[in-house]
């Protein structure tokens, strides 16, 4: 029984700190689905897409957990980005960094959804945004502010159609939603959980 009990820790140890590191290049995709050599991937992966390194944890080819991305400069491994994820989908806590080590942005989400609060900050840890999602993109609030702190923009969209912005000369302007920007889920399928360099970047909502 002793014997049993060890071996059954000893197959849980090795089935979970298994990791194992692709080239990208031999990595496809079906859906959410991470395939290599035409199966679904398990465990921790390392896979290495220059300049990018991604540490997954996945689950049927879904990834699970938490998840890192790394850009690698010679021979710096610089973290930008942390998420969680379950099933395939963004879920929990998302959270990238400047080159510094400062956080840049975070933002929540449930089930693929984004909701809550988010904010991004300038890269000497100054508040630049604070966005407040009532219904995900469809629906939210975004304020800017200046280094000062002081608020220089508000702009509230709903339906997915910019109704107030305070930098408008005409107020409650109808104004389509640009859904391609690079902060929105949308743009990354909703559900894919791979991100793009520019996430929380600079111009978002501002083009």
């Amino acid at each position: 029984m002793k014997t049993l009990y060890i071996l059954s820790v000893l197959l849980f140890l090795s089935v979970n700190c298994f990791c194992q590191e692709i080239d990208g290049d031999k990595i496809t995709r079906k859906g959410l689905i991470y395939l290599y050599e035409g199966k679904p991937l398990n465990g921790k992966v390392i896979i290495k897409e220059k300049p990018l390194i991604l540490e997954f944890n996945l689950k049927n080819g879904l990834q699970n957990g938490l998840q890192k991305e790394y850009f690698k400069f010679g021979d710096d491994k610089i973290l930008w980005l942390t998420l969680n994820a379950k099933n395939g989908l963004f879920h929990g806590e998302m959270r990238t960094f400047w080159p510094n080590g400062q956080l840049r942005g975070f933002k929540n989400y449930a089930n693929g959804k984004i909701i809550g609060e988010s904010k991004e900050w300038t890269e000497k840890g100054l508040l630049k945004k604070v966005y407040i999602f009532i219904n995900g993109w469809d629906h939210h609030k975004q304020v800017t502010y200046d280094e000062s702190k002081k608020i220089t923009r508000q702009i509230t969209i709903k339906n997915s159609i910019i109704i107030f912005d305070s930098n408008s000369h005409k107020d409650k302007q109808k104004r389509s939603f640009d859904k391609n920007d690079p902060f929105i889920e949308s743009d990354i399928e909703k559900n894919k959980t791979h991100l793009e360099e520019d996430d929380f970047s600079d111009d978002s909502f501002e083009k």
